[in-house]
Parts: C-alpha cells; structure tokens; sequence
C-alpha cells in the first residue's frame, strides 16, 4: 500500500474487506515548473470540448457509469436517481 503526501481513512468495515481511502494533502505550496503549467494550459480548450460532447452523450454515459457502479455504491446510487428521473 503507498500512502505518501496524504492521509489514510479507514472506511466502514463491509463484510470482510478493509478499504481505505486516500486523501492527499499539501501544507504548503508546491513549485510547479511553469513550462508545465503553461503544457496543461493549451490542453484546456481540446478538453473542454471533448467533455463538452462527451456531457451531451447519455447513453454512453450510462453505459461507463453501469460498469462502475457494480464496485462502487456511491455511482450505483447515482446510475439509479438518473434512472428513475
């Protein structure tokens, strides 16, 4: 288990299985070199459009999301509210 840069919480005990979820934190600023900010910057608009028609695609949405929610209660719950919406 890596657990660097951050906290560890252990979640609620469900069934036999132990999980723990990583939270990471900083306390203070991290230099970031600026080329890599300026790199993560051009991506913005491609981004911006992919999740934009992405967003506007439900099926396929809920096509990623059932996979999902079959190990993950919380996007289970969500898969079931946009169900009966």
């Amino acid at each position: 288990m890596c657990a660097t840069s951050g906290c560890v919480f252990k979640k609620r005990p469900n069934n036999d299985q132990v999980e723990f979820i990583h939270c990471p934190i900083a306390l203070t600023p991290y230099p970031f070199p600026a080329h890599l900010i300026e790199q993560a910057f051009s991506y913005q608009t491609e981004l911006g459009v992919m999740f934009s028609q992405l967003a506007s695609k439900h099926d396929t949405i809920m096509k990623i999301l059932m996979g999902t929610s079959l190990s993950d209660k919380f996007v289970q719950r969500l898969v079931e509210v946009s169900i009966k919406a």
